[in-house]
Parts: structure tokens; C-alpha cells; sequence
């Protein structure tokens, strides 16, 4: 991709985790521990890896702590949050998210 300036890769963070409540009852699913680190940072390190500049986090449930982990960046990524006050679903999340970096 030569143009990654132009692109804001969305990632969907904001679903409650219905199916990893056993095992992730306090926080988000994406900040399940994978190794020592939650999962979203794994996603992260990639777009940054792959030469994006920011991301939006599409956030939800437990949205707060998302955003106190990571905070507007990740290892020079700029981080842009679209928190859901009620949930919208996948393609809610997603229209949500288009309207705010819109």
C-alpha cells in the first residue's frame, strides 16, 4: 500500500464479550493478556509495523479502560477513540465511526 497516510484503519473494540466472560469478567475482551500484553497491543504494533500513522478505536463496553491503557498513542501510533454510548453492533459500530472521523 503506498498511501497509508490516507486510510484510518478501524478497530472494533466495543462488543461486551459475551463469550470470554470466564475467563475476562474485569476487563474488555481486547485487553485480554496474551503473553503479558492485551491483545489490542498485538493489533497496534501491526499498524504500526505496516507504516500507518493513527487508528480509531471503536470502544463500548468498559470503554474507559481502553483509553486509560493506551491513551492517545501507541508507540508513535495516534490513537483517536469512538466511544458507543449504547450499543450499536458491527456495522452500527462501524457507520458510528465513519460519521466521527468523517
Amino acid at each position: 500500500m503506498e498511501n497509508l497516510k490516507d486510510i484510518q484503519p478501524i478497530i472494533l473494540a466495543g462488543g461486551l464479550g459475551t463469550r470470554l466472560r470466564t475467563v475476562v469478567n474485569d476487563r474488555p475482551k481486547v485487553m485480554a493478556e496474551i503473553d503479558g500484553k492485551p491483545f489490542l497491543a498485538y493489533l497496534l504494533y501491526l499498524l504500526k509495523k505496516h507504516g500507518f500513522k493513527e487508528a480509531v478505536i471503536s470502544t463500548g463496553y468498559m470503554k474507559e479502560y481502553i483509553q486509560e491503557y493506551f491513551g492517545d498513542s501507541f508507540m508513535g501510533l495516534r490513537l483517536h477513540y469512538c466511544p458507543e454510548e449504547t450499543p450499536l453492533g458491527t456495522g452500527g459500530a462501524i457507520e458510528f465511526a465513519f460519521k466521527e472521523i468523517g
